[in-house]
């Protein structure tokens, strides 16, 4: 078994830069251009780094292959690093198909998938991370195309 430094205070800019320089050859070959958008003065959250860069690693991956039919020019991830007053969020919006209604309510089950060789477990495993840390991940379609997936996370003490 694994193991994972633990909660300590993590900083989101630093956790999104880390999965986006890993991912950058992928996203460079398929076409694909991020957009990233940091608030100033990033709060820091309580989270263990390397569970947290999994789950933001899955989602933009998900993103990405959401967007394989799209137009080269409308590969476009949109991801926003921001906060209020109790928490941090991580955006990241696909100009992609979008969630079809009639499965939006299976998406976080396990074993619930759309890709033919998927194992319907990396939604449902970023959502009990998330939850282990007090925060959620939400969704929603895009009215201009495409799904949007948010990760909540409180901000650290």
């Amino acid at each position: 078994k694994q193991q994972t430094p633990g909660l300590q205070p993590s900083n989101l800019q630093e956790v999104v830069g880390n999965v986006l320089a890993l991912l950058r050859f992928d996203l460079r070959q398929r076409k694909a251009r991020v957009v990233t958008h940091y608030a100033d003065g990033l709060p820091s959250v309580h989270a263990d780094r390397v569970l947290l860069e999994q789950v933001v690693m899955n989602l933009v991956v998900n993103a990405h292959q959401a967007m394989q039919t799209a137009p080269t020019p409308r590969r476009v991830l949109d991801l926003r690093v921001g906060f209020d007053s109790t928490q941090a969020f991580i955006r990241i919006a696909d100009n992609g198909t979008g969630i079809a209604p009639e499965i939006a309510s299976q998406l976080f089950q396990a074993f619930f998938t759309t890709k033919p060789d998927g194992l319907g477990l990396g939604l449902k495993i970023c959502r009990t991370i998330l939850e282990g840390h007090g925060g959620r991940l939400e969704f929603e379609n895009s009215p201009d195309g495409g799904a949007v997936f948010t990760v909540y996370l409180p901000i650290a003490p």
